[in-house]
């Protein structure tokens, strides 16, 4: 594969599906006159094919040279409705390659439309030509042949996939202008056709989308019948959760007011503490008094038990 820049073809080639190489180039590519080149657009990813002309050592055109800048690329000249078909520019950049595979390209029949009605004999001339030309076509190709004497336009009726080459196999159809109003009613009936059952199709997508939306609905509904559950039940926790801390804040408040008299009650009998130790006189043992109060009180109870038992016996006797 080898990127190149275009060049048109002069007028009088115009809608021949040729193109024209420097000699350089020819022999880089290895490729010999009527050969089958296959020009691309990359951007595009368009592509079709020319048949390559014969040697001419007198071509204008920057050629092959080993180590050129891959910005200074070689130049081909190529038939102006190619460069058209291919949404691309003179000057601009192709990409070409020797098609290896002729034996594949072929189409098993092809319809011309002409510019004017032709006898029998010319019609079996001008497919005899065609056949042998092998001319490279695709959707909307234009060709023009000279016919003993008489300039003819022809233009590829068929509608093709990929662009393809006529072969000696092929089956061509000429048509005059006359009939070319009944060709297209009839492919726009095909057309219609297609449109129709593509319309159908659609139709059925749409519908089986629709029923599948109305089952995303109803589920949609039903979830959010759960979530406004959840809410509720959320919600009913958080006003729960509230009331509950509220509760605990006013157990903290009070408890923090209890602890504060505990704390008042705390010091003011400290205070009272303090005061009463300033009038113990310094010699006064108050653990000791308190022990005396102690057995004072035991010897105390011992002595009202034996008085209840003697009055006991007293009532008795």
């Amino acid at each position: 594969m080898m990127v190149v820049r275009l060049r048109a073809l002069p007028k009088q080639w115009q809608n021949a599906g040729l193109c024209r190489l420097p000699l350089g180039l020819m022999d880089e590519m290895q490729i010999t006159p009527g050969d089958l080149l296959r020009v691309e657009n990359c951007t595009a990813q368009k592509y079709a094919f020319a048949r390559v002309f014969v040697r001419n050592r007198n071509l204008n055109l920057v050629d092959f040279q080993p180590g050129r800048p891959s910005e200074d690329a070689p130049e081909i000249e190529l038939d102006p409705s190619l460069i058209d078909y291919l949404e691309l520019q003179e000057k601009g950049q192709a990409s070409i390659s020797l098609s290896l595979e002729q034996g594949t390209l072929g189409i098993s029949a092809i319809t011309f439309i002409t510019t004017e009605d032709l006898s029998d004999i010319e019609k079996l001339e001008l497919t005899g030509f065609i056949k042998n030309a092998g001319w490279p076509v695709y959707p909307g190709a234009k060709f023009a042949v000279n016919l003993t004497g008489r300039p003819i336009v022809l233009k590829t009726f068929n509608n093709f996939t990929r662009p393809a080459v006529v072969q000696q196999q092929t089956v061509v159809s000429l048509k005059s202008d006359k009939h070319l109003e009944i060709l297209w009613m009839e492919q726009d009936i095909l057309a219609h056709e297609g449109v129709l059952k593509d319309l159908e199709r659609q139709e059925r997508l749409v519908q089986d989308e629709l029923k599948h939306a109305g089952n995303m609905l109803q589920e949609l509904e039903q979830e959010e019948k759960r979530l406004d559950e959840l809410i509720k039940q959320l919600e009913s926790e958080q006003s729960k959760i509230a009331s509950e801390f509220a509760l605990l804040l006013q157990k903290e408040v009070l408890k923090k007011e209890e602890l504060k008299k505990i704390h008042d009650e705390g010091n003011r009998l400290d205070s009272r503490l303090q005061e009463l130790r300033e009038w113990i006189p310094p010699d006064f043992d108050l653990e000791a008094k308190l022990k005396e109060r102690d057995e004072a009180q035991k010897a105390w109870d011992a002595l009202v038990v034996k008085m209840e038992e003697k009055i006991r016996g007293l009532e008795l006797n």
